[in-house]
């Protein structure tokens, strides 16, 4: 995870750098992922990501689990 860092993150990272629980953290990121899953023009969004053919993927990955 990491949006504006080189680094990739960690839920447990995270967690900890905001001071809420780790599993806070995984219940924020599933809604983040779910709500862009519902978005129909998520694709248009991708191209502001780092890697944006793996964000692509990923999303309709999970979108295949809903």
């Amino acid at each position: 995870m990491g949006l504006d860092s080189r680094r990739e993150l960690s839920q447990s990272d995270i967690a900890r750098i905001y001071n809420v629980s780790r599993e806070r953290v995984r219940q924020i990121c599933n809604n983040v992922i779910r709500k862009f899953i519902e978005y129909q023009g998520m694709e248009d969004y991708a191209v502001y990501m780092d890697n944006p053919d793996r964000a692509v993927k990923y999303l309709e990955e999970r979108r295949k689990e809903l």
